[in-house]
């Protein structure tokens, strides 16, 4: 493992275990440039959502 502690600290989620309207709102959120960008990334058929990224808000 190469010591990046962040790896661990995320979780990615399938499209295919979403409804129609969770992944709309992920979608959503994922191009915004505001917001919640920072903490939830589309990575081609699913999500990737940092658990531990913070609001600069």
């Amino acid at each position: 493992m190469s010591g990046n502690g962040e790896y661990l600290r995320c979780r990615v989620i399938s499209t295919a275990h979403l409804s129609a309207d969770d992944n709309a709102l992920l979608d959503e959120i994922t191009t915004r440039e505001v917001e919640y960008g920072e903490w939830i990334h589309y990575v081609g058929g699913g999500y990737l959502l940092r658990l531990t990224a913070r609001s600069a808000a």
